[in-house]
């Protein structure tokens, strides 16, 4: 009668309120040598695992709903949208992705700050060793389509393991928020592609300096990322409007400029009668393909050449388009540690990705039509973001089909011509 008791309380008792199985051997190693028999340790070995299946059903019911509000952020994630104090607020009070994390083993952890000092450490050094690698051997690559792919693939990969780091040592639930912070950054930074493509072609820059330009503005780009989830972005809030007004009616201006402009000398192109003006003789109106320099000096004065401003286009823009993707992660997760190494680890196959889209559009012979397309979409998008909710996945589909069509029209006109100049 006493064991069927005893059996009837371990068996039903809340995980919640049970007291750990050592403390609960060394209770009943008090009571006499009857405790330590075999029953009973059969009893509180069956208890032990009553309670740590009821710890693993919670957690799996935890994890379904990390698991379906990620989908649900990449999925319904909005672009140019109208962003609140009050939507980051929300996120920061939301339990399950503050410093209290569900571990994968079931129950709460408890984020200490010890913690907290090596996941960064840790992050720090990691992106430290990725660029080592990126300027000693990925660069060195010889520049083919087959190369740009398996660079993509690498960073991809690179994402894939960081994902699956936070999640055994974080908990699932962290490991799909930073999955799908990852998978937003890279969706709303697609933007970016396209607006580099629009900075090289009009300043003509030469393909051996766009690999140096793109690694500048990766860092640039890290930065940037670190500071507006450490507060920044929450600090520009209120002149976020104004930033999208006037970067989509750039991007707008733009898009016509490429559809209807006709080839012009580089040194008449807008961004650079702007340097002229800010700067008078300390730009230098060329690029250094032999250094590759940024600044050089000429008759004891230091000039910025045309790769500077590449660059200043580059980190202005990046700094204005990111600060929407920014937003829309804080209104969602205020755990800086999975925003900031998600959109981290996401500029690195960013910038692949640009090579990978260039060598897309060398095959087609409407390149300079199909971007200016892309950016009428593009500042449209922003130009409208704040009255219709515009969709960051369906606008990168879009995006695709823009590209997919120029292709697709250029094989046509390459075909038609080949059968007109057989015919005659």
């Amino acid at each position: 009668m006493e064991r069927a008791g005893l059996l009837l309380l371990l068996a039903f008792v809340s995980p919640a309120t049970c007291e750990p199985l050592g403390f609960r051997q060394h209770r009943l190693d008090l009571s006499g040598e009857q405790a330590v028999s075999p029953e009973n340790r059969a009893l509180l070995r069956a208890a032990h695992a009553h309670q740590r299946a009821r710890e693993i059903t919670v957690n799996d019911w935890q994890y379904d709903i990390a698991e379906e509000e990620a989908w649900h952020r990449v999925l319904s994630a909005r672009k140019f949208g109208p962003h609140s104090a009050a939507k980051m607020d929300m996120a920061h009070e939301d339990k399950l992705f503050s410093r209290t994390r569900t571990s994968i083993s079931g129950g709460q952890v408890l984020v200490g700050t010890g913690l907290i000092y090596a996941e960064w450490c840790f992050l720090a050094l990691l992106i430290s060793l990725l660029l080592g690698m990126d300027v000693l051997l990925l660069q060195q690559l010889p520049e083919t389509q087959r190369s740009h792919v398996t660079t993509l693939s690498f960073w991809l990969f690179v994402a894939f393991a960081c994902c699956v780091e936070v999640w055994a040592c974080a908990g699932a639930a962290a490991g799909a928020t930073w999955l799908s912070g990852y998978m937003m950054e890279l969706i709303s930074s697609v933007d970016n592609v396209f607006i580099m493509q629009l900075i090289f072609s009009t300043l003509e820059t030469p393909y051996r300096l766009m690999s140096k330009a793109l690694f500048i503005g990766m860092v640039f780009s890290i930065g940037f990322r670190l500071a507006f989830f450490s507060g920044l972005a929450r600090m520009m809030l209120p002149a976020y409007d104004v930033v999208t007004w006037m970067l989509g009616t750039c991007l707008v201006y733009s898009g016509v400029s490429s559809l209807t402009a006709r080839n012009a000398d580089v040194t008449e192109s807008r961004a650079v009668r702007v340097m002229r003006k800010v700067l008078g003789s300390r730009l230098a109106e060329f690029y250094d393909e032999e250094t590759e320099a940024v600044v050089i000096t000429e008759k004891g004065k230091n000039r910025i050449t045309l790769l500077g401003t590449v660059l200043l286009c580059m980190v202005s823009t990046d700094f204005f388009v990111g600060l929407d993707v920014a937003l829309a992660k804080s209104e969602a997760v205020s755990d800086t540690y999975l925003n900031f190494s998600s959109s981290a680890l996401a500029m690195f196959a960013i910038r692949a990705l640009f090579f990978v889209v260039r060598d897309f559009f060398n095959h087609s012979q409407l390149t300079s039509s199909a971007v200016g397309v892309v950016l009428l979409v593009l500042g449209s998008e922003m130009l409208a973001g704040h009255a219709i909710h515009v969709n960051a996945l369906t606008s990168a589909l879009v995006i695709a089909s823009i590209m997919a069509s120029a292709v697709a029209m250029s094989y046509i006109s390459r075909g038609s011509w080949t059968w007109s100049k057989l015919a005659l």
